[in-house]
């Protein structure tokens, strides 16, 4: 059997021949019919306005200036309204075999002086003070400008509202700016409270690349509420590695949580800081190790990755503990010292694993793009500060699915760095941020439902996300603690007030 099949219908193979350069031929000769039609309806609805419309046009759009200098130049009238069709007889759309139609008589130009209240006798005062022939014997005389503290008595500048000025539910009228600075400052106060809460518990994510230069300083343990948890410590570092995966790459390096590492107060020496940085270099050890052993994987099977990723964070972490253990957390200065040797000589045998943190516009990584947005935020790292810039890449990283800049973005919104406030839409990326698993977004989310902000308050799903965020969090703990106590405290009191009856 031949595969040069023929269509039977001779209908079908006539249709099939046709290019697509014929279909577009027919789109382009029909934009030329109608390109007359347009300016036709354009002339027509230019002469239909008011004149003083036609004036406003011409001075706020220069190009319509051209236009009209350009038309009159060739024998038109542009500013002419068109000929009116209604005919002697009344009737619209006669022929022109009939009389020719009455022209209208021209309309009185509107007035659009606002109307003097005759019950204002200060107003009546100064209008009948004025030198102005016409405004004397005008029907509605044009009311004087209005000072600050005639706009309470004119009713009609109270009804429509005076530029600069609002009138607010009391009746009070006051300028813009100071009612958008009262109002700030109530915000203000209002969202101090939970400002507090959030920097308690809901921390902005933070993170910093394992960098050869940029070592560890004693700013980037911001953490000032020191852990309970780890009483015995001067000093404590969150580190770990992160691994990411798109269709064509991994992506996987050392890191450490800023905002989640803190210092004792009096504890901020050369040596102790030396000993933090050791815990970092270790990371960054086994760092190197998974980059080694992801160039064998194809970036296809993620499952053999993650499972490398997962063995050598394990002997990651077991090296930490054995290494404070056996120095005594920095106590053992001659152990420090050998550890400190070991892992410089680990750190250079696997030199050509060093990867140094590259951030590039174009990148599959959100993890790139929350980097990016974090060094305009802080203004860290060779970076100009510009909180615009860090919403505008958070963004970018919200829409490849990072929680961690859900949550960041949704604190910008929230109180109004770079970007307008706006509870609502603070809300809305807290929920997407918690939903995606950030023990920081939950929390933060249990807070928006405590005090209802951008939603309506709710207890019970504000105990639900804490308990979500407990695991991860441990300021979502107390949190919960906090409310169980508050919870007691109101029962307790409710029966003393029914045995008192």
């Amino acid at each position: 059997m031949s595969d040069n099949h023929q269509n039977d219908h001779p209908l079908i193979e006539q249709y099939l021949k046709k290019s697509i350069w014929s279909r577009l031929g027919r789109l382009f000769f029909t934009l030329i019919l109608l390109t007359p039609i347009a300016g036709l309806a354009s002339w027509y609805a230019w002469g239909v306005i008011g004149s003083d419309k036609r004036q406003e046009l011409r001075e706020t759009y220069p190009a319509i200036e051209k236009l009209a200098a350009y038309v009159e130049h060739h024998g038109f009238q542009f500013d002419t309204p068109p000929q009116d069709t209604d005919q002697a007889n009344g009737r619209p759309g006669s022929s022109p075999k009939q009389a020719n139609p009455a022209p209208r008589p021209a309309r009185e130009p509107r007035d659009e002086t606002p109307i003097i209240d005759m019950r204002d006798e200060a107003l009546l005062a100064k209008a009948a003070s004025d030198p102005d022939p016409a405004t004397q014997s005008s029907r509605k005389p044009s009311a004087p400008a209005l000072q600050p503290q005639q706009i309470e008595s004119d009713p009609v500048r109270r009804k429509t509202g005076e530029s600069g000025w609002i009138q607010l539910s009391d009746g009070t009228i006051m300028r813009k700016d100071e009612f958008h600075a009262r109002a700030r400052e109530e915000r203000g106060d209002r969202l101090a409270k939970v400002e507090t809460l959030l920097e308690q518990g809901g921390f902005p994510v933070r993170m910093k690349a394992w960098d050869r230069a940029h070592p560890l300083t004693w700013d980037d343990f911001a953490n000032q509420n020191v852990s309970e948890e780890k009483s015995f410590a001067g000093a404590y570092i969150l580190s770990g590695i992160y691994l990411s995966s798109s269709r064509n790459s991994f992506l996987a390096f050392a890191y450490m949580e800023p905002n989640l590492s803190w210092c004792r107060p009096g504890m901020r020496n050369d040596y102790g800081l030396a000993h933090e940085q050791l815990h970092f270099d270790i990371s960054e050890i086994f760092a190197r190790q998974l980059r080694a052993s992801l160039a064998k994987i194809p970036p296809h099977e993620i499952d053999k990755a993650n499972e490398a990723y997962r063995r050598i964070v394990d002997e990651m972490n077991r090296t930490q503990t054995r290494y404070d253990d056996e120095t005594q957390h920095g106590i053992s200065r001659e152990l420090q010292s050998k550890w400190a040797e070991s892992v410089a000589d680990a750190l250079e045998k696997l030199n050509l694993h060093y990867w140094k943190p590259k951030w590039p516009r174009s990148s599959l990584h959100p993890v790139t793009h929350f980097y990016k947005a974090q060094l305009y935020e802080l203004g860290i790292e060779g970076s100009d500060q510009s909180l615009t810039l860090a919403a505008k890449w958070y963004r970018k990283a919200v829409v490849g699915e990072s929680a961690a800049a859900a949550n960041n973005l949704a604190r910008m919104h929230l109180f109004g760095h770079g970007v307008k406030q706006n509870e609502k839409k603070a809300f809305r990326l807290f929920r997407r941020g918690a939903k995606a698993g950030s023990p920081y977004a939950q929390f933060n989310l249990g807070v928006m439902y405590l005090h209802g902000y951008g939603v309506k308050p709710s207890k019970e799903k504000a105990v639900k996300w804490f308990t979500a965020a407990a695991d991860g969090n441990p300021h979502a703990r107390k949190a919960l603690i906090r409310l169980e106590r508050e919870a007691a405290n109101g029962q307790t009191a409710q029966a003393d007030r029914i045995s008192a009856k």
